[in-house]
């Protein structure tokens, strides 16, 4: 779907920014509504610019926050996700410890110790870029050096993911993006935002995309 930039319309509507939506994100964590919170941080990454620097920053901000309540709620691979994409689009210096930091917990809980522990020394690493004072920087990293103690001799042991069948009537997935077919491209451009090209001729009928939703609920006439 595309937006013309002079949509007046659209102005009017005057849309939450990303900021705003990250910040009743954070208010719904704080009061342990973790899935208003993961709503709201998902809808602060969608709401930002990502042909923009601070677009990009408001996505890395939005999955940062996102992957504290996916650590919290046990899905450390999901998490993970989070962690990597905030990385690429440029989480600040400054704070990235406490993203490396949460990276090793959930590699640790998912049995890959040897990865773990390459993370907490990057959180080492890290807080030398950080803002904080040294006192505070010290203490960060003998938490970190004592966590790194406490999987000394373990093995790895990584947690087998469940198999998720893949979709009997998708026939060929685009090797990039799981969701459509292979005949499907993404690509984007200022004025247009994202959308799909066709690289190839597509059969009448022809599937091109399967997705869940972010998601669902009831009619209140089938409640």
């Amino acid at each position: 779907m595309a937006f013309d930039e002079e949509d007046t319309e659209a102005e009017n509507l005057k849309p939450e920014t990303s900021g705003q939506k990250r910040n009743e994100g954070n208010a719904a964590f704080s009061k342990k509504k973790d899935a208003d919170a993961l709503r709201l941080y998902t809808e602060a990454m969608f709401s930002a610019k990502p042909y923009t620097d601070e677009g990009k920053k408001d996505i890395a901000l939005a999955l940062a926050n996102r992957s504290a309540v996916l650590i919290k709620m046990a899905k450390y691979e999901k998490c993970l996700e989070d962690i990597e994409m905030a990385m690429e689009f440029g989480y600040p210096e400054n704070i990235r410890y406490k993203l490396l930091d949460r990276q090793a917990k959930c590699l640790a809980k998912l049995g890959r110790v040897s990865e773990s522990v390459q993370s907490y020394n990057r959180v080492v690493l890290a807080l030398k870029q950080s803002n904080l004072d040294a006192d505070k920087q010290e203490k960060w990293k003998k938490d970190t050096q004592n966590e790194v103690k406490g999987l000394q001799g373990k093995p790895d042991n990584p947690v087998k993911a469940p198999v998720t069948k893949k979709s009997p009537v998708m026939e060929k997935p685009n090797p990039k993006i799981p969701q459509f077919s292979d005949c499907v491209q993404l690509i984007y451009k200022e004025k247009l935002g994202r959308y799909g090209i066709a690289t190839r001729d597509i059969e009448a009928g022809e599937l091109l995309m399967i997705d869940t939703s972010v998601t669902h609920h009831l009619l209140n006439a089938t409640r």
